[in-house]
């Protein structure tokens, strides 16, 4: 997950990813949060319990072998 800078909005992240799976890093507006990232198998969950800072936030899904990410959704979080 990261979250957005410099006012970019959800459809800013959304037009980053013009041919899925994307390859390549995040954008230079975009922060990644710390802590998140836990390589979970693809049909497993994980419960993640943490305090996400107001703000435009996006989840991406990633895999290694090939290499590719796609976007997983966006979501607004207020004070």
């Amino acid at each position: 997950m990261v979250r957005h800078t410099g006012g970019k909005t959800i459809q800013d992240m959304k037009d980053t990813f013009v041919e899925e799976p994307m390859s390549g890093h995040r954008p230079s507006w975009a922060t990644e949060i710390k802590g998140l990232w836990s390589g979970i198998p693809s049909g497993e969950s994980h419960f993640w319990e943490g305090v996400l800072e107001p703000g435009i936030h996006t989840l991406v899904c990633a895999r290694f072998t090939p290499s590719g990410v796609w976007f997983g959704g966006g979501l607004t979080v207020e004070e």
